[in-house]
């Protein structure tokens, strides 16, 4: 039984005088945040992260565990958007 959660490189504070730019194909719903916020320290118990994102996506995790899954996965499909020359984690301007 295997649970799979999704690090998300969206985010929509800004940073450093600058902001995701969200792809007008992919709705905001399957955009999902990620904790890292910003460059500003790598310690996860600093402002610089949010552990308060992806609630659902997080609750659906320990249902599965309660289920008794037995092995979860972390994946990522894009780095934090503010790492991005692009700022648009879904990927190239030209698509």
């Amino acid at each position: 039984n295997i649970a799979r959660y999704n690090a998300g490189g969206s985010g929509y504070r800004r940073y450093d005088n600058a902001s995701m730019v969200p792809s007008p194909n992919i709705p905001r719903w399957k955009q999902i945040e990620g904790f890292w916020e910003d460059w500003n320290s790598t310690d996860p118990s600093s402002n610089s992260w949010n552990w308060t994102v992806d609630a659902r996506q997080r609750s659906m995790l320990l249902k599965a565990q309660e289920r008794n899954a037995d092995t979860f996965e972390l994946f990522s499909n894009s780095p934090m958007w503010w790492m991005l020359c692009n700022h648009n984690p879904s990927g190239s301007n030209r698509g």
